[in-house]
């Protein structure tokens, strides 16, 4: 019995006959409505209920695809229509950057940034009244980002005088109250590039897709108007919504019929919808250029930078602090707490940027009285020797002084001790130099050593740390060049009074950088921030060997 129910079974499992199951012909909708079909009661007919492809963007793009006539351009649009989409959304993306930026600009530090959630945010504009202006601009940019995540974690562009990509990990998280605000604050890296490159990549898609459509419509790409980053406005964009724009559009151009026991017929024309799509969304667009003039975020130690400090020496004739006089502040700095010296540094930044714009009669005025009597600050100074010696002359050296102390702080803390500067001048030195390194500078003193790393920290500062612009015809990439060539003219082109430049013998320090003839041993520029790291490593491990 049991071989004779097998048999059976196997016959029934093998059978592939339409009609040999009612079910199979069920699943299979393979009904065939006799003549004698009630039209008034079609609710009855289970061919009225059978599946049927909904009218979409796909539906139309599959369509198109499975015929032999050809629509280049409107194939191109669907094949990018999930970002072209969102570029109706730019404005609000840039709109929420400048609310942020007004909000938390020079006000956040990085470690802030990483912890103070959108949801936090959310309170804070409730009470100041901008919580439905916020949650519109917030809503715009997740729908942007959910549409081009997917494709940022294989995108790059140059700026800053490097190349910028977005870690895979960070393209990987959605936004929600959760999310830092960090996310979403344009920077040139770490979780800042969701933000830059999110923007950067919509306005590329512009250009590229109109680079496209002029290639289809044979009219030269340079005779489409421009506009800058700053002007933009929904006008010049490709902008569509899906559901209230294209989506009618598509249904305008497609013929839908039912007829019972065929089944559903579809035929959209395509040539139609093409030549519309072209005249609605693409004709009179605008190529946007000056992508690098995509504003920025800076945070609280990003303040004060290269420019600033060169705007500060042309309206106030600036001097080195003695080197007697530096000596005993650097003792007092040295006992002073971390969070002492980083509120310092920020009040020192205001300071600085009111003597910029304003300057003062009397550069010898003691910088305490400046910040005291004519800004009404407190607490601006960490060390008592400085707040008696310190003069608005010195505004520039005495900012180098704290932040050089800062950055030493955290380097010692295993954090980044320079924000925002570009990969190309992050460049890791091989242990050829490092063992190169540490041979030159074993038998020099203290004090040369210390030099060379105040030298550098200037150098960094006003040299690399500063915005560059990759389309200006002066623009020079010396990320390759020789450490040793442009720190021997350095200090000629400091901003300082001629009477306080660096001392000369600090020149024979950087000559001995120079005798190994090895080029594996060259510390080039792109080694700058690493080479600087590994010097003061060194002059902090002497001081430990001394004491």
């Amino acid at each position: 019995m049991d071989g004779v129910l097998q048999k059976c079974n196997d016959s029934i499992t093998d059978d592939n006959r339409m009609g040999s199951d009612p079910l199979i012909m069920l699943l299979q909708e393979k009904h065939h409505t006799t003549d004698e079909t009630d039209i008034k009661n079609l609710y009855e007919n289970p061919q009225v209920w059978r599946y049927r492809a909904r009218l979409t963007v796909d539906h139309l793009s599959q369509m198109l695809n499975s015929r032999e006539e050809t629509c280049k351009m409107l194939q191109l649009f669907l094949k990018d229509e999930h970002h072209l989409r969102v570029l109706r959304l730019i404005p609000n993306v840039i709109r929420l950057q400048k609310m942020l930026t007004k909000t938390f600009g020079r006000k956040l530090d990085r470690t802030e940034g990483a912890v103070l959630t959108i949801d936090k945010i959310k309170q804070q504009m409730d009470h100041g009244g901008t919580l439905n202006e916020f949650k519109e601009y917030l809503d715009s940019y997740t729908e942007a980002w959910e549409a081009v995540r997917q494709s940022l974690e294989t995108y790059s562009c140059c700026a800053n005088g490097g190349i910028l990509r977005v870690g895979k990990s960070h393209c990987r998280k959605p936004i929600d109250d959760k999310t830092p605000v960090c996310y979403l604050l344009p920077t040139y890296k770490d979780t800042g590039l969701c933000a830059y490159l999110t923007l950067r990549f919509l306005l590329e898609k512009q250009n590229a897709f109109l680079d496209d459509y002029c290639r289809h419509k044979q009219i030269p790409y340079r005779s489409l108007p421009r506009v800058h980053v700053k002007d933009i406005s929904v006008a010049h964009l490709i902008s569509f919504h899906p559901d209230k724009d294209l989506l009618p559009m598509i249904l305008a151009n497609c013929n839908y019929s039912f007829e019972v026991g065929h089944g559903t017929k579809i035929d959209y024309n395509f040539v139609n919808l093409e030549r519309q799509l072209m005249d609605r969304f693409l004709f009179s667009k605008s190529v946007i250029i000056g992508l690098n003039e995509i504003d920025v975020f800076t945070y609280r130690a990003e303040n004060t930078n290269g420019a600033v400090l060169d705007a500060l020496s042309k309206r106030i004739v600036q001097e080195k602090i003695p080197h007697v006089l530096q000596g005993q502040i650097e003792l007092e700095l040295r006992k002073i707490p971390f969070s002492d010296l980083c509120e310092s540094l920020d009040i020192l930044d205001v300071a600085i940027s009111f003597l910029k714009s304003v300057g003062t009669e009397k550069p010898q005025t003691l910088l305490y009285n400046f910040m005291t009597k004519v800004l009404k600050m407190e607490k601006s100074f960490p060390s008592q020797k400085a707040q008696q010696s310190i003069m608005c002359c010195h505004a520039m050296s005495w900012w180098m002084k704290l932040a050089l102390e800062r950055a030493t702080s955290l380097m010692k803390y295993n954090q980044e001790p320079f924000e925002g500067i570009a990969d190309n001048f992050t460049k890791p030195l091989t242990e050829k130099q490092k063992s190169f390194l540490e041979k030159t500078f074993s038998a020099l003193p203290l004090d040369a050593i210390s030099s060379l790393v105040e030298l550098m920290f200037e150098f960094i500062v006003l040299k690399i740390d500063i915005q560059i612009d990759l389309e200006d015809d002066s623009y020079c990439n010396i990320s390759d060049k020789s450490l040793c060539d442009y720190l021997k003219e350095f200090p000629d082109s400091l901003p300082y009074n001629e009477s306080s430049v660096v001392d000369i013998s600090l020149l024979k320090v950087i000559d001995s950088l120079t005798t190994d003839q090895n080029e594996d041993n060259q510390i080039t520029i792109g080694h700058s921030v690493n080479f600087w790291t590994f010097i003061n490593n060194m002059l902090i491990t002497k001081h430990h060997q001394r004491n």
